[in-house]
């Protein structure tokens, strides 16, 4: 009775995330300046309560984090919105983080390269292709397993910090946000890993997080 229960509860919230998808798009057939920042938000707001829904990890599957991750990604590419400073940011970071950890054996059944071509195809001759490719690098680096060991300890608390306040609050994501790349700093030196992979992820990370945290770390008027 009690498993039946967790399907049920499971399937409501997906259905509530799905009917949700419709608020994170544009007002018109393509993605206009104003819509910039609302998709990024509306995004990020379902990425929140992904974390706010997940359940224990089944044995032999992936962390359930690394499903609401593509999901972020899978949100963007819905959203039609493409070629925009804020929803690129987002993608360079989710598509980091979806190549990462994909490639140190976080997460290891997530299928993100179809909405990686996409996003390539939709953004044709831009600056931004510049910044998937160093994304993309990652995905034939050394793994490193202490890249792994690192992130693991500090995605798990991520995870964890992210389930402490339900809800979307933009200044308490920002701050987690920040922190975690803290962790991957502090632990790093801890461990004495000396990665590559993972110094490529924490630039890449650097690079998209000056586009979004100024944004999003700052309360709406």
């Amino acid at each position: 009775m009690a498993k039946l229960l967790f399907v049920l509860v499971s399937l409501c919230v997906y259905c509530w995330m799905s009917f949700a998808d419709t608020s994170c798009q544009g007002t018109g057939k393509d993605c206009k300046d104003g819509d910039d920042r609302r998709i990024m938000e509306c995004c990020l707001a379902r990425y929140k309560l992904g974390f706010d829904n997940l359940g224990a990890r089944e044995p032999n599957h992936d962390p359930p984090s690394c499903g609401v991750d593509l999901g972020l990604a899978e949100c963007l590419s819905r959203s039609n919105c493409f070629g925009k400073t804020l929803t690129n940011g987002l993608r360079r970071l989710i598509f980091n983080q979806l190549v990462f950890t994909k490639r140190v054996g976080l997460c290891k059944n997530n299928n993100y390269e179809g909405l990686l071509k996409q996003a390539e195809k939709k953004s044709a001759g831009s600056d931004f292709l510049k910044e998937l490719d160093k994304i993309k690098e990652m995905g034939t680096m050394p793994q490193d397993y202490c890249a792994y060991a690192v992130y693991g300890i500090c995605g798990l608390k991520f995870t964890k910090e992210l389930k402490k306040h339900p809800g979307y609050n933009p200044v308490e994501l920002c701050k987690v946000f920040v922190d975690e790349g803290g962790c991957i700093n502090k632990t790093a030196t801890d461990i004495s890993c000396d990665s590559n992979i993972l110094k490529r992820f924490k630039r890449n990370s650097e690079g998209a997080a000056k586009i979004i945290l100024p944004v999003i770390c700052v309360p709406s008027p």
